[in-house]
């Protein structure tokens, strides 16, 4: 779901050629897939259960008078499709819109940031009544030269509650980094200069309007990852990761109807690309 400060406030100095401004256009896709497991409700077991999700997003970005402050806009989407056993009650949901930010660099490395997500969050049928315009902000906090500290939010209508954003990220060393950082939590390897291992928690999801049915008009879906990447830098301006794991837990909340579905510990693979330039 959500850009939860990857690279936020921080410098990988066992990089030769570090940049001086950030890439004024970026083009992401993400897919992933996970095993079927026990969808639950209550402690029951109600289906069975596999999904496959991806994303995509194209940014583009220029300074506001030189920098450090930048704007950004593009476009955005991604949908996550579920294979159940039985007639579990979503089967698909998705959202496409526009991504909108001001930030704020330190060189290559945005330290600070408000960025609108406009669009339909939806199951099957864009509706007016699904359009959303979810709103992140983050910013840093410095305390020395490798330490830094890290606060923000991610909230829209379609939210139970606002997702806080919060830690520590520290550089350990030349090639290891530490960020102790809700809820993507991760820690970082520079095998060389064009080569970086990871071992993370992701969480993923969104806030969705669903089809019309009787108590169920809106879903709060989340999934949390817990595995490991590789990010291979093939050449300037290609990046690809892949990755897998497990799927620590996976929600599907009906909040305003009181009613839950969750299932646990379903492996999953991933793979993304990134170009910028």
């Amino acid at each position: 779901v959500l850009c939860l400060l990857n690279g936020f406030l921080r410098q990988v100095p066992c990089v030769l050629a570090e940049p001086t401004v950030p890439p004024t256009q970026v083009f992401t896709v993400d897919l992933a897939a996970a095993a079927a497991r026990d969808v639950v409700v209550s402690r029951q077991a109600v289906d069975r259960q596999s999904d496959q999700a991806g994303s995509f997003s194209f940014i583009g970005r220029r300074p506001l008078e030189g920098g450090p402050f930048y704007i950004s806009g593009g476009v955005r989407g991604e949908r996550f499709d579920f294979q159940s056993k039985r007639d579990f009650p979503i089967h698909e949901l998705q959202d496409y819109g526009a991504r909108f930010s001001v930030e704020y660099f330190v060189g290559a490395v945005r330290a600070a940031y408000l960025t609108l997500d406009p669009g339909f969050y939806f199951e099957s049928r864009p509706t007016l009544a699904a359009w959303d315009v979810p709103v992140e902000a983050a910013t840093g906090i410095p305390i020395n030269s490798a330490l830094q500290g890290a606060v923000g939010v991610y909230y829209g209508r379609f939210y139970h509650h606002p997702v806080p954003i919060a830690g520590l990220l520290w550089t350990m060393s030349r090639r290891w980094k530490l960020d102790a950082l809700y809820p993507n939590p991760a820690l970082t390897y520079l095998i060389s200069d064009d080569l970086e291992a990871r071992l993370s928690g992701e969480l993923q999801g969104n806030g969705f309007r669903s089809d019309p049915r009787p108590d169920r008009t809106i879903v709060e879906y989340h999934v949390y990852r817990v595995g490991g990447s590789l990010a291979w830098t093939m050449q300037p301006g290609f990046k690809i990761t892949c990755g897998g794991g497990v799927e620590y837990e996976r929600v599907f909340d009906f909040w305003r109807a009181g009613q839950s579905f969750r299932s646990t510990g379903a492996p999953y693979l991933r793979l993304g690309m990134e170009f910028s330039r």
